[in-house]
């Protein structure tokens, strides 16, 4: 009988010890860290752009992924449906975050166009809300969802 109280007790002391040495990671993991991003993430986004000789702009939707080094470059690649014209096409780029999570990217393409949106973080970077800031007229929008790639 006493060695299985002793036993109950240091399972208890140990279970204690375990539970103090989580709480100072469990304070940090409230903070969001928007410092930077790193990794992989794969991304969707729908919405309209113009096109030549269009009135208005057309549908368009775009899936890809995208890869940022925390120094603030990005590189990636993505198939586009403009109005049912499907192509593909990859991009470099340039992205800037402030501590409230939110920033800006843009990218360039082969053909020297570019593409800026504004970006919103969740905390610990796992899911980027990004929508098209770009002057491209009355109609033209387009918003993104990146998700990290694990």
């Amino acid at each position: 009988m006493t060695h299985n109280l002793k036993l109950l007790k240091m399972t208890r002391l140990a279970a204690v010890a375990g539970l103090t040495m989580l709480i100072p990671w469990l304070g940090e993991a409230t903070e969001p860290n928007c410092s930077s991003l790193g990794g992989s993430y794969m991304f969707r986004a729908s919405g309209f752009a113009p096109a030549p000789g269009a009135p208005s702009p057309l549908p368009i939707k775009l899936l890809g992924i995208m890869m940022f080094d925390p120094s603030g470059t990005v590189s990636g690649s993505q198939t586009v449906n403009a109005n049912g014209f499907i192509f593909r096409t990859g991009f470099q780029g340039t992205y800037s975050l402030t501590s409230d999570c939110r920033g800006a990217l843009t990218v360039k393409f082969p053909d020297g166009t570019t593409a800026t949106v504004d970006i919103a973080v969740s905390a610990w970077g796992e899911t980027i809300f990004a929508l098209g800031v770009d002057n491209n007229g009355p109609g033209a929008s387009l918003s993104f969802v990146f998700s990290k790639v694990r």
